[in-house]
């Protein structure tokens, strides 16, 4: 080999060095900016999931009293009678 293949040698791989570190430097700026995302993403589940059990801790849960548990077995045990009723009150 000659001086001059040698230089075109060392010069080829210096740019191929280049182009790689510049694309390793792309990856990491892309890893980073994904890393940050994901943990902002996490930080606002976990900022959402706060607010929910929040919401459920002070919200009160609809339980069914006596009187509305009674409507709601009547209307079990007579569908008909109370479609009938309800077919009435819609022709008026």
């Amino acid at each position: 080999m000659t001086e001059q293949e040698l230089l075109t040698l060392l010069w080829n791989a210096t740019a191929e060095y280049a182009d790689a570190s510049r694309t390793l430097t792309e990856a990491k700026k892309s890893f980073i900016a994904a890393e940050t995302l994901a943990v902002n993403c996490k930080i606002n589940k976990e900022k959402i999931e706060e607010q929910l059990r929040i919401f459920r801790n002070i919200t009160p849960k609809h339980e069914p009293t006596a009187h509305e548990l009674e409507i709601i077995k009547f209307r079990e045990a007579f569908p008909e009678l109370c479609n009938e009723a309800r077919a009435r009150d819609l022709s008026k």
